[in-house]
């Protein structure tokens, strides 16, 4: 690193900072598949996190679409139990060992609301 003068003054220029640490979440776009991801170790420009299916890969910096704020970090959450109307079109109760949840359908993935709304509606053939 090279000293320099800058209006009479002796400065030593700043280093750059990485852009990226460890436990930061960006999101990036393999083809027309958008990801949000976890960085677990930066090796200079190469990036490296945990996939779904629990293998470890990495990405380049520069394929970084964005760093993400922890508010905007989507994450699947899996609710397991059995499901039951809530008396609503746009929710339904799910109960396991004494809990109950109440789900809006909007949350759900398009083949898993077709699924519940199926079970919902054999429930009430049924009665």
């Amino acid at each position: 690193m090279k000293s320099e003068k800058h209006n009479g003054q002796l400065y030593e220029p700043e280093t750059e900072q990485p852009r990226y640490k460890v436990g930061d979440w960006v999101e990036f776009n393999p083809g027309s598949n958008p990801q949000q991801v976890c960085i677990t170790m930066v090796d200079g420009e190469k990036l490296h996190y945990i996939c779904k299916n629990g293998y470890q890969s990495h990405i380049h910096a520069r394929a970084i679409m964005c760093k993400l704020q922890p508010s905007e970090v989507v994450l699947p959450i899996t609710i397991d139990g059995t499901i039951e109307t809530n008396g609503t079109d746009w929710s339904f109760r799910v109960k396991k060992d004494g809990h109950e949840s109440i789900i809006q359908f909007a949350m759900l993935t398009p083949e898993l609301r077709s699924q519940v709304e199926e079970l919902l509606k054999a429930q009430e053939n049924n009665k």
